[in-house]
């Protein structure tokens, strides 16, 4: 995505929810000329101001839901991979900055491309994989010494494993951020040995 369209999609962004509160406004000052008694009329229009602000509101909603909306929930879903570039310029326009390269220490690479390669899923999660994420969910806040949850949207490393990545994950990191993946659990070559009990009882039987 280019310069100027990425500054669309902010645009975009701010403009629809612009669009929004300007109908409501209009219409409850719509509302209060009524209430005096004054009509207001459109020229050349056989539809109500009231019904075309109202078809503005509705719109403007349709919008938000396809270009602010639906990209959030598709960046916290368990599809998240599928978010298209325009839709994470059009996140970044409302502030979520998931990712990016600065953040990560990557350059030059895309901020989107970093995104992409930052969402981990296995058997059981689809999560993001964060580099400065640590494995600690409790803290102890030290002036009350109560414990504290942290509500987590990543996992670090240590916390994740390298034969889960996807083959073009395992090349950018590879390239770009070679500590990461040494930081993942490795898959274990060797069967694990049976425990003492097990070879306690083996032993006994013998």
């Amino acid at each position: 995505m280019t310069t100027k369209q990425k500054k669309i999609s902010e645009n975009w962004s701010k403009q629809i929810c612009k669009l929004n509160e300007i109908a409501e406004a209009a219409l409850s000052d719509l509302d209060e000329f009524e209430e005096c008694g004054i009509t207001v009329k459109v020229e050349d229009s056989e539809e109500s101001l009231r019904g075309q602000l109202h078809k503005i509101k509705s719109l403007a909603f349709k919008l938000h839901e396809t270009l602010i909306s639906n990209p959030i929930r598709t960046a916290f879903s368990k599809d998240r991979i599928s978010l298209s570039e325009q839709d994470y310029w059009l996140l970044r326009a409302q502030g979520l900055k998931l990712f990016t390269a600065k953040r990560v220490g990557i350059s030059p690479v895309s901020d989107y491309e970093v995104y992409k390669n930052c969402i981990y899923e296995d058997e059981e999660k689809v999560c993001f994989l964060d580099p400065d994420e640590t494995s600690e969910v409790e803290t102890v806040d030290k002036k009350t010494g109560h414990i504290k949850i942290r509500f987590r949207i990543s996992r670090s490393p240590e916390e994740l494993e390298l034969k889960h990545l996807r083959p073009e994950q395992k090349e950018f990191f590879a390239k770009y951020r070679p500590d990461v993946l040494a930081r993942l659990k490795k898959n274990q070559t060797k069967e694990q040995e049976p425990n003492a009990s097990v070879k306690l009882a083996i032993s006994c039987e013998a």
